[in-house]
């Protein structure tokens, strides 16, 4: 916490000459049980797909010939007869080419840092891939969600700053802001707190 030197720039630009209550990182910006999960179930998906990859395209590729079935009828396919596969082969080339951007996706799940957040007395400054958001505490509510454990967890804090007109009346959209894995929790739950009871009072 408060490693304020390891800001990024844009997020120190925001910030100017604002007093830093406080600074933190989330350690991932989707949760590690969600990342495993998804894990699993691409290398599900990647293993089921190659199953047929390789029965139906594989031996073609290969210059082989391979008696498949197709609707129930057994079909001699090979370099000079490959047709009848050529639709099954472009949706499994789709199918294993998704799987491989999810993989490719979840493995930055597991790498990229998560957002930065900091807390200055007028607002809290969100950073996340090179986007800034500057949020009044009057549109954080104090009930927020901590899950501490050895000094390190996550944050869940409710906003309610956007606001639509919508057929003359005020219609106010709730959002989630997600801190994983970030350090002492409690303590930058207490910062909170103690800036949006203090910003409602001077409102």
């Amino acid at each position: 916490m408060d490693k304020h030197e390891e800001l990024p720039q844009e997020l120190r630009n925001a910030i100017g000459s604002k007093r830093i209550i406080f600074s933190v990182q989330a350690r991932h910006y989707i949760p590690a049980w969600f990342s495993c999960f998804g894990l699993i179930f691409i290398i599900g998906w990647l293993a089921f797909v190659s199953i047929f990859i390789y029965e139906y395209i594989l031996p073609v590729l290969m210059g082989k010939n391979n008696e498949v079935s197709i609707d129930g009828e057994m079909i001699l396919i090979g370099p000079d007869n490959f047709e009848p596969v050529i639709g099954i082969g472009i949706l499994l080339i789709i199918l294993f080419a998704l799987g491989v951007v999810g993989l490719i996706t979840i493995i930055r799940w597991f790498t990229e840092k998560g957002p930065w957040v900091v807390g200055t007395e007028e607002h809290m400054i969100y950073h996340y891939r090179n986007t800034v958001n500057i949020i009044e505490w009057k549109h954080i509510e104090p009930n927020m969600l901590v899950e501490e454990k050895d000094g390190k967890g996550n944050l869940i804090l409710n906003l309610n700053r956007i606001i639509h007109l919508k057929m003359g009346k005020r219609i106010v959209d709730l959002e989630k802001l997600f801190l994983f894995g970030i350090e002492n929790p409690q303590i930058i739950s207490g910062h909170c707190k103690q800036l949006i009871e203090a910003r409602n009072l001077t409102n």
